[in-house]
C-alpha cells in the first residue's frame, strides 16, 4: 500500500472525467442496457467517478484501481434502490476509508469533490419488510424515508430469523442491510480487523435468507486449483477429481464463506475472481475435469 504521496491536483477530476473519451461513453451505454431503470444522471456521475479514480493522473500516485468490472453490479443496484447517494454506491465497491492512506483517502475526496459528489451523505437503511416466496425473498428496504423493493435469492433451509440471540447495534443493521443489497446483484468481500463481528454478521445474514455456510478455510500457499478440484487416486488406482467446498457450495446452494481471503496469493485471487466473474456474467464455472457446471438459467437459455 502506497503512502506519503504529493496530493491530486484541483481538477483532477473533471480532467479525467473529460479524458476517457469513448471508454467512458461505452461504459455508460453498457450499463444503461443492463439496468434501464437506473436514473440516467445519477448513473452518469457513478461513472464519471469510476474513471476519474482510473485516470493516469492518480496513477501516479500509485493510488488502486477502481474495480470497473464491478460497475454493472452498482447499476443493478442503483435501478434496485434509486434514491442511494452516488457516494454509498462508490463505498460499497471501493471502502477507501479502510484501506488507504490518509493522503490516498484525501486524494480520493478531492476527486468526488470535484465531481459534485457528497462525501457525507446522509444515508439511513431501515429494513421495512420481508417476505418470502419461493426460492427468493422480496426484500423492502427504506432509504432515507424512500421504501424499494427488490429480490435477493435464498437458500435451502427454512429463512427468516437469526441463529444466534444477539443486540444489534444501528450500526451493525445497516451492514446487515448492505449486505442484503449487495448480495442481490453480486457476491461481496466482507472487510474488518479481527474480532469485529464479521463471522457473526455473516451468520446473520445466512439465518436470514435460509442458507446453509459452506465455509472454506484459506491459507497462504493455497493454489487456484485448490479452490476448485482436487485430483485423487481410488483404491483400484483410477484417477478422479474431487470438488472442493467452494464448488460444492456452488452446486448446491449454499453460501460459500472463504475466511481469511487477504492471506492468498495475489495470483490466486486473480483466479478466484476470474471465477466469480464468469459465474456471474455466463452462469457457467469451468473446473478441473474438463466439466461446465451451469447454472439453471443457463440451461434454461440453451434449452430455447
Amino acid at each position: 500500500m502506497a503512502c506519503g504521496v504529493a496530493p491530486v491536483p484541483a481538477a483532477v477530476g473533471i480532467v479525467a472525467a473529460e479524458s476517457t473519451g469513448n471508454s467512458c461513453i461505452e461504459c455508460l451505454s453498457t450499463l444503461s442496457a443492463l439496468s434501464p431503470g437506473a436514473p440516467p444522471a445519477r448513473l452518469e456521475q457513478l461513472v464519471a467517478v469510476a474513471y476519474a479514480l482510473t485516470s493516469p493522473e492518480l496513477q501516479q500516485v500509485s493510488l488502486p484501481d477502481f474495480p470497473l468490472e464491478n460497475l454493472h453490479a452498482a447499476a443493478g443496484i442503483l435501478e434496485r434502490i434509486p434514491d442511494i447517494p452516488t457516494h454509498k454506491l462508490a463505498y460499497l465497491l471501493y471502502p477507501y476509508n479502510t484501506f488507504l492512506t490518509k493522503e490516498l483517502v484525501r486524494n480520493v475526496e478531492a476527486v468526488l469533490h470535484n465531481l459534485k459528489v457528497n462525501t457525507k451523505p446522509k444515508c439511513h437503511m431501515i429494513l421495512a419488510g420481508i417476505k418470502y416466496e419461493g426460492e427468493r425473498a422480496l426484500v423492502t428496504m427504506d432509504v432515507n424515508g424512500q421504501k424499494s423493493e427488490f429480490a435477493v435469492v435464498t437458500g435451502d433451509r427454512k429463512p427468516g430469523g437469526f441463529a444466534q440471540k444477539v443486540v444489534k447495534t444501528a450500526y451493525q443493521s445497516e451492514l446487515l442491510n448492505e449486505l442484503l443489497i449487495s448480495h442481490s446483484v453480486a457476491d461481496f468481500c466482507v472487510v474488518g480487523p479481527k474480532g469485529c463481528g464479521k463471522s457473526l454478521l455473516i451468520s446473520q445474514l445466512a439465518s436470514l435468507l435460509g442458507y446453509t455456510i459452506e465455509p472454506i478455510v484459506v491459507y497462504q500457499d493455497m493454489t487456484g486449483r485448490e479452490l476448485t478440484q482436487q485430483r485423487s487416486t481410488l483404491n483400484n488406482g483410477d484417477t478422479v477429481w474431487r470438488n472442493s467446498a467452494l464448488v460444492e457450495a456452488a452446486l448446491h446452494g449454499r453460501m460459500a464463506v472463504l475466511d481469511g481471503l487477504h492471506r492468498l496469493h495475489a495470483s490466486t485471487i486473480a483466479q478466484l475472481h476470474s471465477a466469480l466473474v464468469e459465474a456471474a456474467l455466463h452462469g457457467r464455472m469451468a473446473v478441473l475435469d474438463g466439466l461446465h457446471r451451469l447454472h439453471a438459467s443457463t440451461i434454461a437459455q440453451l434449452h430455447r
